[in-house]
């Protein structure tokens, strides 16, 4: 995995899938993705398939808006996956 500026900003992680080689552009958003983060990651896309290469998306969160559900299921380069965290503490002394 590596970070990459893009002419407008800095993507998330930019790593590599291990059974093909082809690259991955992930968008990490906390909270609610919504039609932004799904737009800026699409422009990340369209600038790596400028230079040739065939690239996916994932666009991580911990929710999705309706319209960015319905954007990914129409394009078959931007994957959603929801994030899930159970923070807890616990006392490992008196």
């Amino acid at each position: 995995q590596q970070q990459f500026l893009t002419e407008e900003s800095r993507v998330d992680l930019y790593c590599y899938d291990q059974e093909t080689s082809d690259p991955i552009v992930v968008e990490l958003k906390k909270g609610e993705a919504g039609v932004g983060a799904y737009d800026q990651l699409s422009r990340y896309l369209n600038a790596e398939r400028e230079k040739g290469k065939d690239v996916t998306g994932l666009l991580v969160a911990e929710s999705f808006s309706p319209s960015v559900t319905q954007k990914a299921a129409e394009n078959p380069h931007i994957q959603l996956r929801q994030i899930k965290i159970d923070l807890r503490f616990e006392s490992v002394s008196n």
